[in-house]
């Protein structure tokens, strides 16, 4: 198959743009100066293994040493990511090169700053490019650079769980994405998908039914995001007795339609959510000692290395809309796998140990 693959045009491609400096004009005009027989080659792509071979070929296309050539490179590839290549081929070189940019991207909004200029990248006129271009050329380049990189990433963090979790672990890009977003309106969804968690196992009991699970959880933005899967995973599965969840509202949870109007779009609780510290030793539950609906999934506290969520009726009225989803993208499905019904035994073991800590 890769022999059948003809992939000249684009080698053509990326080493012409090795050494290429543009001028201002071309800042504005490089992202629709893509070659027609680049184009051809891409449209003839129809199969993952093409795909792939295309990000193999282009990740050397991230190393070029102008940064704003380099970008476009990788809202190239995120292009390809978004039609069936594998994201994970290119993620880490795309946030290594958004990582080096982060220096000369705090300059120019600083530049900005001094003239009083409105920072963001969609709102830049000839003017102010121009006003940046004399102050520090490079700050120019990469700040036009970041508007094409950001949403090659976010292609590729959506479509890897993988992916996701690695750059987690680079906690100086998640203080410059949360930064980004004054600057940039997709670094706000970038940074929304990777403040969720993934892979998370989770502990939940209800001790007065004798029913409980493990669970897994997946893009899971906040704990009344959780909430809501849980009311319509743990009901829907018969694991957990409870009222029948609201399937529109579980649906715009799980990433599966968008709400128009997320304020709208209310939830409450059919359960009281405890830590497990909750339980007493006389078989009751503190209610007062209730779960913050705010806070990410793996703040919930964790009793032996395990993150616990106890259910109970509810003691209160809770209430949340729309807004605590994660932000819609249609390659991302935020959820609750069950992984594992636990006996009414092992539930009580539970309980009993929780109560005797």
């Amino acid at each position: 198959m890769a022999q059948s693959l003809d992939l000249s045009a684009l080698d053509t491609y990326i080493d012409a743009n090795q050494d290429l400096l543009p001028g201002l004009a071309e800042l504005f005009s490089f992202g629709n100066a893509v070659p027609m027989d680049v184009r051809n080659c891409l449209d003839g792509l129809s199969s993952r293994d093409h795909y792939d071979a295309v990000l193999r070929r282009m990740q050397r296309g991230l190393s070029v040493p102008d940064v704003y050539i380099a970008a476009h490179h990788a809202m190239l590839m995120g292009a390809v990511v978004e039609r069936g290549g594998d994201p994970d081929l290119a993620v880490e070189g795309v946030l290594d090169r958004l990582t080096e940019m982060l220096p000369a991207w705090r300059r120019a909004l600083g530049i900005l700053d001094q003239h009083c200029f409105i920072q963001h990248s969609s709102a830049m006129t000839d003017h102010k490019l121009q006003v940046l271009a004399r102050v520090d050329w490079e700050a120019a380049k990469t700040l036009l650079g970041v508007s094409c990189m950001v949403p090659a990433a976010m292609a590729m963090v959506t479509r890897s769980k993988a992916a996701r979790i690695a750059a987690r672990r680079r906690t100086g890009l998640i203080a410059a994405v949360a930064e980004m977003e004054r600057a940039d309106y997709h670094a706000f969804y970038i940074h929304e998908t990777l403040a969720a968690v993934d892979d998370m196992r989770l502990l939940v009991l209800h001790g007065g039914q004798g029913r409980g699970a493990w669970v897994r959880l997946d893009m899971v933005r906040n704990a009344f995001q959780l909430f809501t899967l849980l009311q319509g995973t743990l009901v829907e599965e018969g694991i957990v007795a409870g009222p029948q969840p609201n399937a529109a509202l579980v649906a715009c949870a799980r990433g599966l339609s968008v709400a128009r109007d997320p304020a709208a779009l209310m939830d409450r609780a059919v359960w009281g959510y405890l830590p497990w510290y909750a339980a007493r030793a006389d078989g009751g539950l503190d209610g007062l000692a209730f779960v913050p609906g705010e806070v990410r999934p793996d703040g919930i506290a964790r009793y032996e290395d395990h993150a616990v969520l106890l259910l109970d009726a509810p003691l209160m009225a809770r209430t949340w809309d729309g807004h605590f989803f994660a932000p819609y993208h249609d390659a991302l499905r935020p959820n609750v796998i069950v992984e594992s019904v636990l006996t009414p035994e092992e539930v009580a073991l539970w309980m009993k140990r929780f109560a005797a800590s």
